[in-house]
């Protein structure tokens, strides 16, 4: 069994001095080879033993942590669960039983049923009621209902900021919203559905990748330079992911039996004018995006090149009486 004992001590002082004071110092709360603990000082929280304001061993109160399910508890600050039923620590089961932590929910996927603080928007949700919002769009807490034709509250969706309703990236349809081969138009404002070819949305852009070797004017379009001869000859040319696409081949056999792969969902040109620039070169449209071929006029431009049309508009054009390179159409494609 603990000791215990009661030390006083009383220090009297001459009459017309200080008059009577009195030290006193409590021992009461001494524990046998643990912790001593003075009116104004804490339990220790890590001792095997209930003491101070803890409300079961080394747990609860206000100087410890919170205690786990099935020990007791005298307010939701005291539980781990931020449920205190009956005097124990318990999950939570329904909203109310988060009523005494504002601005909270019952999270059944944390610890089995936790009061958690309601998130801003931008975070993750499965439910309105885990947003401050109360709206849970496209999985994350959105700033409006977001039910619109062709808007999304993610980014993955609209290129935007996750928790900001906006426009569904044009020339894409994720929702399944428009009929038959339609896709959203991408407009800020009275967003639409409309027939993809042709349609070319603005890309987002961003920090120039290093692929971009002639730079990115305007932010939003990435060239690929190959300016010397046999500057890209055999090589895979991968158009980054958010910029529109410029190839140049300008230089002799620059783009010679290179593969050349267009971004997703945007425009994506190349250019071959060097002397067989782009002779059985190889070069893929993405589904979504508009492609263009331009053959100049020098020898061999575009001698045995093949382009892989996806479902957006796909052309071809020639100078100084070249042939033009295989184009091998999307057979699902709308377009002309």
């Amino acid at each position: 069994m603990a000791n215990r004992a009661v030390l006083a001590l009383a220090l009297l002082v001459p009459a017309g001095a200080l008059g009577f004071a009195a030290c006193v110092l409590d021992f009461s709360k001494y524990e046998g080879g643990g912790t001593v603990t003075t009116s104004s000082g804490s339990a220790s929280c890590t001792n095997q033993t209930q003491d101070g304001a803890e409300t079961a061993v080394d747990c609860g109160g206000d100087a410890c942590d919170p205690c786990a399910n099935g020990r007791h508890c005298f307010v939701e600050g005291d539980c781990q669960s931020h449920f205190c039923s009956a005097e124990t620590c318990a999950p939570c089961a329904a909203p109310s039983d988060c009523a005494a932590l504002a601005e909270s929910y019952c999270d059944s996927a944390n610890h089995g049923g936790t009061c958690t603080p309601r998130h801003p928007d931008g975070n993750a949700c499965t439910g309105g009621e885990a947003c401050q919002s109360a709206l849970c769009v496209d999985g994350v807490c959105c700033d409006t209902a977001c039910d619109g034709l062709c808007q999304g509250c993610s980014a993955a969706l609209s290129g935007q900021t996750d928790g900001t309703c906006a426009a569904i990236a044009g020339g894409t349809d994720p929702g399944a919203e428009c009929a038959g081969a339609l896709v959203c138009d991408g407009a800020p404002v009275g967003a639409a559905c409309t027939d993809l070819c042709g349609l070319t949305p603005p890309p987002p852009g961003g920090t120039c990748p290093a692929a971009c070797t002639g730079g990115c004017p305007g932010g939003d379009t990435c060239v690929i330079d190959c300016a010397a001869a046999d500057a890209c000859a055999s090589a895979t040319l991968a158009c980054p992911a958010g910029f529109a696409c410029d190839v140049r081949c300008s230089g002799a056999s620059a783009c010679r039996a290179a593969t050349i792969t267009c971004p997703d969902s945007y425009a994506c040109g190349v250019s071959c004018t060097g002397g067989f620039g782009c002779r059985d070169a190889q070069i893929a449209c993405s589904a979504a995006g508009s492609c263009d071929i331009l053959c100049g006029s020098a020898n061999g431009a575009c001698q045995g090149t093949t382009m892989t049309c996806g479902g957006n508009t796909c052309t071809g054009t020639c100078a100084g009486g070249n042939a033009l390179p295989t184009l091998e159409c999307d057979p699902g494609s709308a377009c002309a």
